[in-house]
């Protein structure tokens, strides 16, 4: 799972320094969402066809005194899902890079707790601990980032997306590359806002079959204010994710 320990070491301290940033007073003690997730797309097309794997095998806060490096070490083993052992290469670690409460998702896990208690109905089967998990991944986030999905690796659809957007890359935080594409993460407030004209761009459109086999249009550049990409330093789908410089699309 890890191919660089380095990098992921290096992404840790910019999380642990973003994490110490936050001074907010909704944001008594935030913490960012680290998921592992099972997608069995990424296993030869004959495996995939005949056992479709997609969900979460696990999920950890990472807090500001946290070791990021020996967390997501922690992950770096052999899994099962449903009782049946995946193929490594679909287990995938993500980031969910904007922060969130863990005393704001706290109080809303209680108050589904007495709602459940007054109302004399089961919150279901899952853990404590899993449905504070699922309450922290779905609470409110401090929007300090904003991302452009790329999912393409197509250089000459990528120069062409860039072009369209005046100081595109000049505003760039960091970008990740993938398997698949490019993570183009910016703060908020270096967002360009010309970039939701241009995903919408006639050029970068295709057509994909939804979950019921019906024709949706899409975008290959899709624009998400709840910033998510597999960890840098570790593999995606046999594929080692890094950080890319700028200089590389100019």
């Amino acid at each position: 799972m890890i191919w660089s320990p380095e990098i992921v070491e290096s992404f840790g301290t910019f999380i642990t320094d973003l994490l110490k940033t936050v001074n907010n007073a909704k944001f008594r003690k935030p913490g960012i969402l680290v998921s592992v997730f099972v997608r069995s797309k990424y296993e030869s097309a004959e495996a995939a066809a005949n056992k479709v794997i997609q969900g979460v095998l696990t999920r950890k806060i990472m807090n500001s005194g946290d070791n990021f490096l020996k967390m997501v070490k922690t992950f770096d083993h052999e899994w099962t899902f449903d009782d049946v052992q995946v193929d490594p290469r679909t287990v995938i670690p993500y980031v969910l890079l904007n922060p969130r409460d863990e005393i704001r998702a706290l109080s809303e896990l209680n108050t589904v707790m007495i709602n459940h208690l007054l109302n004399g109905t089961e919150m279901g089967g899952s853990s404590m601990i899993n449905q504070y998990l699922t309450t922290f991944n779905k609470s409110q986030p401090l929007r300090l980032f904003t991302e452009i999905d790329a999912d393409t690796k197509d250089r000459e659809m990528l120069l062409k997306f860039i072009s369209m957007i005046p100081g595109f890359l000049e505003r760039i935080e960091f970008i990740v590359e993938t398997q698949g594409g490019f993570h183009f993460v910016f703060k908020n407030e270096n967002f360009p806002p010309t970039a939701w004209k241009a995903s919408s761009n006639q050029l970068f459109s295709y057509v994909e079959p939804n979950r019921k086999g019906e024709p949706v249009k899409k975008s290959y550049f899709d624009i998400r204010g709840d910033v998510s990409f597999p960890i840098p330093g570790t593999m995606h789908a046999g594929f080692p994710v890094k950080m890319v410089d700028v200089a590389f699309f100019s």
